[in-house]
């Protein structure tokens, strides 16, 4: 009798086992050909932050699109994170970062994650154009975003850490070009153009 007990009861068992097995299978495979996708799958998410829109456009190409997020507890004038992702330049989705941007967003800033376009179908320096073209939809609409324009802080991994550096250091070369021409304007006896319209011109806001 104890053994027919036994027997209904691990009958009743094999259901959830199965299932239980079927989901660590399914995870594990999916970590053999797309370990991020399982690790972003499988991590807990931070509650303290939310994906609030997701796919906006800020180029006119389906790789050209981005996410935000924001901590759940809204405040105005945060800081900003645009994070660019690595995968050598051939591959990545911004939807296998959620836990990036849940994480950073849980801290107290507004975060972006943008795709961009991908080697073999474009060439170098395409994927850096996109990267300033997402900071610099950012900054045109941090303020409707509740996020502080002057305040962009550009964070990356491995091939976006790249992406990142070569923003900044193109933004620092930019600034000290300006500063020389505007320098260079001031000796001129009739000058056309101003420092001020020269920057206006060069940098749009």
């Amino acid at each position: 009798m104890l053994g027919e007990e036994m027997m209904t009861s691990l009958m009743w068992l094999r259901w959830p086992l199965l299932a239980v097995s079927a989901v660590v299978l399914a995870v594990s495979g999916l970590a053999v050909w797309q370990p991020l996708r399982a690790f972003n799958f499988v991590i807990p998410k931070d509650d303290a932050a939310s994906l609030v829109d997701s796919g906006v456009a800020y180029g006119e190409t389906h790789r050209q699109h981005l996410d935000i997020y924001r901590p759940v507890r809204t405040a105005k004038s945060l800081p900003i994170v645009v994070f660019f992702y690595g995968g050598a330049w051939s591959s990545g989705r911004r939807e296998d970062y959620t836990f990036v941007g849940k994480a950073l967003a849980s801290r107290g800033y507004l975060v972006i994650i943008p795709d961009y376009r991908l080697v073999p179908e474009i060439h170098f320096p395409d994927f850096l154009l996109d990267c300033a073209d997402a900071v610099r939809w950012t900054r045109r609409n941090a303020q409707r975003l509740g996020g502080d324009a002057n305040r962009i802080i550009l964070v990356g991994h491995s091939a976006g850490a790249y992406n990142a550096a070569m923003l900044w250091h193109s933004t620092r070369a930019f600034w000290v070009t300006i500063t020389k021409l505007c320098a260079a304007s001031l000796l001129l006896p009739h000058r056309s153009i101003s420092c001020r319209s020269m920057i206006q011109q060069a940098y749009p806001p």
